[in-house]
């Protein structure tokens, strides 16, 4: 493969209609299984000529609030937020994620 370091996303697909991609990159069936199995945006696979390892970012829930925010209604969320409180608009998001002690914080250091 072209791409030295990989780091793949748990993808339950994997081990199903996508797996001959998997193949193409150069996992083996149980790597394919590993990823087929893992949990979506809390485990990842890293690849290298340095090893292969499933990892965790272990992020709690106000990193989580903000990167696994990847749908469509969160990004346009998130725009309307931006917008609308300009710099401050984290504030508002971690509100609308019910997380009020963080968007006090927040409001506090910033």
């Amino acid at each position: 493969a072209s791409c030295p370091v990989k780091i793949l996303l748990a993808n339950p697909d994997a081990a199903g209609v996508q797996r001959s991609m998997y193949e193409i990159m150069g996992l083996n069936e149980r790597e394919i299984e590993i990823i087929s199995t893992a949990t979506k945006k809390r485990h990842y696979y890293y690849t290298s000529s340095l090893g292969r390892r499933l990892f965790s970012l272990g992020l709690g829930p106000v990193a989580m609030s903000f990167v696994g925010a990847t749908g469509k209604e969160d990004i346009t969320h998130a725009k309307a937020l931006i917008q609308q409180y300009g710099d401050t608009w984290p504030e508002q998001w971690l509100k609308a994620k019910g997380l009020e002690d963080w968007a006090d914080y927040w409001r506090s250091v910033s």
